[in-house]
């Protein structure tokens, strides 16, 4: 099975959020982004719409975040495109210190909210990026400290946290 099958199957019953009044858009730019982006079922977005709006990612709410992360795994994979903008935004949300007692209640809420079979499939997709990205992302450990997050996370949804 390949990386873009297993994260359609994965993320195939994710329910897409009616209306996320958690986002926080500073100015009509970003609302529109946004906007722009609540438009699509996370399948249906596209390489242009994430390449134009990659700043929307900042302003996802929880429910919108975890909705659309799908997309930008895919688009990312079957474009090759690792070094899209928002995978680095998405990267560097994710690489987070080894310890929880240190994690935001947004990162927490954003991130929490994955299926054991899910968090495997993002461990796939960094995989991949570590596998595809350029020397910094593999220098400066980024990958492996991200895949030990996913670990976190997941080790918490298995205790039912």
């Amino acid at each position: 099975m390949t990386l873009s099958d297993e994260i359609k199957n994965a993320f195939a019953d994710r329910s897409r959020p009616v209306v996320d009044p958690d986002y926080v858009a500073y100015d009509e730019s970003e609302k529109h982004d946004l906007e722009c982006f609540h438009e699509h079922d996370w399948q249906d977005l596209s390489l242009q719409v994430i390449e134009e709006r990659d700043g929307v990612w900042f302003h996802l709410s929880p429910s919108g975040f975890s909705y659309y992360l799908p997309a930008l795994m895919l688009v990312s994979f079957e474009s090759s495109r690792p070094d899209l903008a928002a995978v680095d935004i998405v990267i560097s949300e994710l690489d987070r210190s080894p310890n929880p007692d240190y994690w935001s209640d947004l990162f927490v809420e954003k991130w929490l909210s994955f299926s054991v079979e899910q968090y495997e499939v993002i461990e796939n997709w960094l995989y991949w990026l570590i596998m595809n990205h350029s020397a910094e992302f593999i220098h400066e450990n980024t990958g492996e400290r991200c895949l030990g997050s996913v670990e976190l996370l997941k080790s918490r949804r298995l205790a039912g946290n």
